[in-house]
């Protein structure tokens, strides 16, 4: 996916499974993110939109801290939706998030897009 929501747990030394992640992404997007049979990913979908969450274990920053990627899917344009999730997320405090389009970081929480 072109675009996406890069995330991880603001407090470091917390580390959830993918299972409980999902749970908590499935609870922001209204809809259950389940398992994708032969890898280790999640999706869900409802009305037309869809959710593949995945986990990525890596040495560098920025994703050592933000392992998970968010992606969504529609028949539209998807930048709302992952900026009202992004805000949604945010809100909640738990999260280092960013918010990624074609490659390029458009907003962060935690991690200097600059840096990117």
């Amino acid at each position: 996916m072109d675009k996406s929501i890069m995330f991880g747990p603001a407090d470091l030394g917390w580390a959830p499974t993918l299972a409980e992640v999902g749970e908590q992404m499935s609870a922001v997007l209204g809809f259950p993110l389940g398992p994708v049979t032969g890898g280790e990913s999640l999706h869900g979908y409802s009305d037309g939109t869809h959710a593949w969450l995945t986990f990525g274990q890596a040495d560098n920053e920025p994703f050592r801290s933000h392992p998970y990627d968010l992606a969504v899917s529609t028949g539209g344009d998807v930048e709302p939706i992952l900026h009202a999730l992004c805000d949604r997320l945010a809100e909640q405090g738990r999260w280092r998030l960013m918010l990624i389009f074609h490659d390029e970081c458009v907003r962060s929480t935690h991690f200097p897009c600059d840096e990117w």
